[in-house]
């Protein structure tokens, strides 16, 4: 599903001057999974990031009308349910050494033409996914906040409330890890290829 600028906008307007059901829908569908993703950097149980996801999109659909006067609806909702899952972690005894816990971080599928272009994709999406997943907590999270819902660093830095070159640091690391790793497996796919055609 498009996530523009103005399909979101267009959504918003839907849902405030039409007050149409299907444009709530396609708005929740569109941010649910990214932010209970997130949600889960800071409570870590699913059940528990739905429950402050939930809340958030309660609370926007129930005041539905402030949203036409919010500049970046994204970075508005990603720091929404930072705030809920903060006053979730305060009302639950949740301490911040659980924070980053090893949340699931499941990577959105891209639809490609072919056969041929949907196995490869699917062969280094997993791939991709395994370096993801054995990477250290908060620079997954952050990887994932930067590279798949293309925050800005300094946006990072305030939603996780760690500092720039902190989020700069694991960027650079994180990129490191993927780029090395994809390489490793292709080359080691290359000689079993080679082997197998001797």
């Amino acid at each position: 599903m498009p996530d523009d600028l103005a399909h979101i906008q267009q959504l918003i307007r839907r849902m405030v001057d039409q007050d149409d059901p299907q444009a709530s829908r396609d708005f929740f569908d569109l941010f649910y999974l990214p932010l209970t993703r997130f949600a889960l950097v800071f409570v870590y149980r699913l059940e528990a990031a739905e429950d402050v996801v939930s809340t958030v999109f309660y609370q926007v659909f129930k005041q539905k009308k402030r949203l036409l006067a919010i500049q970046d609806i994204r970075y508005y909702l990603y720091r929404a349910v930072r705030n809920q899952a903060i006053t979730y972690q305060k009302r639950n005894k949740l301490y911040t050494s659980d924070l980053y816990s090893s949340p699931d971080i499941p990577i959105q599928d891209v639809e490609h033409s072919t056969p041929e272009s949907e196995y490869v994709f699917q062969e280094l999406s997993e791939i991709v996914r395994n370096i993801i997943e054995k990477m250290p907590p908060q620079r997954r999270t952050v990887y994932q906040l930067v590279f798949h819902d293309r925050f800005k660093y300094r946006e990072v830095a305030e939603l996780l409330q760690i500092s720039e070159k902190t989020v700069e640091n694991h960027m650079r690391l994180a990129i490191r890890d993927v780029r090395q790793q994809v390489q490793s497996a292709y080359e080691n796919q290359e000689k079993d290829s080679a082997r197998l055609s001797c």
